[in-house]
């Protein structure tokens, strides 16, 4: 099971920077829209 532990560990990790991508491409879209 610690193998399955570790791939969970590994597999958060992507999320959060996908997660982090997401908000400043938001941020840079409101930026523009803003202009």
């Amino acid at each position: 099971d610690e193998g399955k532990i570790v791939e969970f560990k590994v597999m958060i990790r992507p999320l959060q920077a996908v997660n982090l991508m997401h908000e400043l491409m938001a941020s840079m879209l409101e930026k523009m829209k803003a202009g």
